[in-house]
């Protein structure tokens, strides 16, 4: 059981339906299935009914319910303790970019700076965003914040080896994602597409033979992928946001 779990819960139980509980917190529908699933199976109790009204929580499900009301009220608390005793610049940054500029290019120290990896789906239009920089390929349009810099991840399509064929697209499930989105818009119709929770989980299905991604080039090269050559190179932006500080 981990965190997550808890907070995926937590918005089946209030907002008692999976689908909304998927598109609110960034996950596909059948990832919170599974996740659900996976959460009954280790409590060995039924917490929901499902219905024509959606999800009724049992009685079990009841009682559940506050115990990750008081969980997740005390993991806020730590993270609070502990983020006042930290110090440095306080970035939210998306997964891919968090891989590219700081572990890849070392753009940013770990020392001096704290990080937050956000799913793109949580970044667009929030406002309760708190961080000093913000980077994403997101649709962020926080009015506290403004745009400090623009970049580019080169990418491309890879498969294990060059001749690929049968096996699905793989994308992130994320729908705010822009490599999502550029791959959709490019598939042929009938083209089998599969979603895939996680990066990591993408590159490994792509390492393994099982599928085709559209990954940025890093990606590529520090796992020893092959580019299709019949599919062209992209430019996916991504945009560093400062928060707008008042005199």
């Amino acid at each position: 059981m981990q965190i997550q779990d808890l907070s995926l819960f937590q918005a089946m139980y209030t907002l008692k339906s999976i689908n909304r509980a998927a598109t609110q917190q960034g996950y596909s529908q059948s990832n919170v299935s599974a996740r659900l699933q996976a959460l009954e199976a280790e409590l060995q109790v039924k917490l929901f009914v499902r219905g024509y009204q959606g999800l009724t929580a049992t009685a079990a499900g009841d009682t559940f319910y506050r115990y990750t009301q008081k969980v997740l009220a005390e993991t806020t608390r730590l993270h609070q303790q502990l983020g006042q005793t930290q110090t440095g610049t306080h970035i939210t940054i998306s997964e891919l970019l968090f891989d590219y500029l700081v572990v890849t290019q070392h753009k940013y120290d770990l020392e001096k700076y704290q990080f937050a990896i956000k799913k793109s789906t949580k970044l667009v239009n929030d406002t309760t965003e708190t961080a000093q920089l913000v980077i994403t390929y997101a649709d962020f349009k926080n009015p506290d914040y403004r745009v400090l810099e623009r970049g580019w991840l080169q990418a491309a399509y890879a498969a294990q080896r060059k001749e690929v064929t049968g096996k699905p697209l793989l994308i992130n499930s994320d729908p705010a994602c822009p490599f999502r989105r550029a791959t959709l818009a490019a598939a042929k119709p009938g083209t089998p597409i599969s979603e895939v929770d996680s990066w990591s989980g993408i590159v490994a299905l792509v390492k393994a033979g099982e599928g085709v991604a559209l990954l940025p080039q890093f990606l590529l090269q520090q796992n020893q992928l092959v580019p299709l050559a019949e599919t062209a190179t992209q430019k996916i932006p991504y945009w560093t946001f400062q928060k707008v500080t008042s005199d």
